[in-house]
């Protein structure tokens, strides 16, 4: 029957292990991050609308072509002579060409185009800061995950703890103190163990609102440590390289160039103007058809417009200069992130070293004192506090690789190099 039973069992468990979900990879999670996010699809819609301005500054150098026709209905009535119908019409075409326009054109052009290097700047940030939040997520996962089994296994080691110390109570071994000491304990495991759970639940609905779906089977990544060995490189890369800084240089070169557009509104302007148009006034007495042809260069000098364009220039080159010191502040920025980034890094990397030993010297100390509890020269509280002290230096390894894993991350991000591409991900054309 025993046989029939086992047999069964396996029956039933084997479909359950071969539908088991394959591991999904943090390069994957950062992938499905970047292909389904609103938030990116609106920069990239945001960064192709910006686009459009280098059209339409360039427009200024070509031509403009209208065509135009008309037609109506006129009575004339002359005394002594009599009355007529006339039926004007006419079409025509008018041409014109921009010969030139104060550099206003050519300033705009490179107005726009700075606007669009700066747009794919920004759009490229947006990217590296969703890939950094979708891997800031998956490693949170995966550090509840292993918290929350560190602090089950830690609440089933101290519910047997509990159960042989009760044993030992009612066998007249310990007292009183030492069961409740134990208990104490086990309150204390069971609340960590609910803490983790929530922890876990917190990070998994930030998983499914990054990635799209709910985490399944997700395992500490390791993160490639291709960054500069050097701090001051680092630094060097993230005031050069970052998107951030990206942007806002080419955010100041926009500005430069709106101060020759606004400069340009000063100068006289000239434009070659063309026109042919055929006109008709036929009449009940005598038809009459009328050609035209004109070319002729027209010259505008602006002589008084109200101080408009003095302040409009005026006010350009005090947003080049707010761009300027927005440069300044971005790079400021980055240079603390560089530090900060490479200062948790090496940080965390001591600390992982320390939490090790820690682990090895905790394991060592607990099998000691369970082995002078037997021997009654240590307590239940002793062996408690050791079973604590394990606990305690696992959860804080846990934490540290995940720190270091992130600490990682934010230097590729900072120096520019976290985005779809630097990654090999594959996202294919966006």
């Amino acid at each position: 029957m025993r046989s029939f039973l086992f047999i069964g069992l396996a029956i039933v468990l084997l479909p359950l292990s071969v539908a088991q979900a394959e591991p999904l990879r943090i390069e994957e999670a950062m992938t499905k991050a970047y292909a389904h996010n609103p938030a990116l699809m609106a920069e990239r819609a945001k960064l192709r609308a910006t686009e459009e301005k280098v059209s339409q500054a360039r427009s200024g150098y070509r031509p403009s072509i209208d065509a135009t026709a008309g037609g109506g209905i006129s009575q004339q009535r002359v005394t002594g002579i009599g009355s007529d119908t006339l039926s004007p019409h006419d079409v025509g075409i008018n041409v014109t060409q921009p010969v030139f326009r104060g550099f206003r054109t050519t300033s705009s052009v490179k107005a726009a185009e700075a606007e669009a290097s700066a747009g794919r700047a920004l759009l490229e940030n947006a990217e590296q800061n969703l890939l950094f939040s979708a891997a800031q997520t998956y490693l949170d996962v995966v550090r509840s995950q292993r918290v929350l089994e560190l602090t089950r296994k830690n609440e089933e080691v101290l519910k047997a703890s509990l159960a042989a110390t009760s044993g030992r109570f009612n066998v007249g071994e310990v007292t009183k103190t030492d069961v409740s000491q134990s208990e104490s304990r086990l309150s204390a495991a069971t609340a960590a163990r609910i803490k983790a759970e929530g922890d876990l639940s917190n990070d998994r609905a930030t998983f499914f609102r990054l990635i799209g779906e709910n985490p399944v089977s997700l395992r500490h990544p390791r993160i490639p440590d291709n960054i500069s060995p050097r701090l001051e490189e680092t630094v060097a890369l993230a005031e050069t390289k970052n998107p951030a800084v990206i942007a806002a240089r080419f955010a100041q070169e926009a500005a430069k160039a709106d101060i020759g557009s606004a400069k340009g509104s000063l100068l006289p302007e000239v434009n070659l103007v063309g026109s042919v148009s055929r006109g008709w006034e036929q009449s009940v007495l005598v038809p009459d058809r009328q050609d035209d042809a004109t070319i002729m260069a027209r010259v505008t000098v602006p002589l008084y417009r109200s101080g408009t364009d003095y302040s409009k220039t005026r006010a350009a080159r005090e947003t080049a200069t707010q761009r300027r010191l927005e440069l300044e502040d971005v790079r400021n920025r980055m240079r603390e992130l560089a530090v900060q980034a490479w200062q948790n890094l090496q940080t965390t990397r001591a600390a992982m070293a320390a939490h090790q030993n820690m682990i090895a010297a905790a394991k060592l100390a607990l099998l000691g004192t369970h082995e002078e509890l037997k021997a009654g020269t240590r307590t239940t509280l002793d062996a408690l506090n050791a079973e604590q002290e394990l606990l305690e230096a696992n959860v804080n390894l846990v934490r540290a690789e995940r720190d270091e894993a992130l600490a990682l991350l934010q230097i590729r991000a900072v120096t520019g190099s976290l985005t779809a591409r630097s990654l090999g991900l594959k996202v294919g054309d966006k």
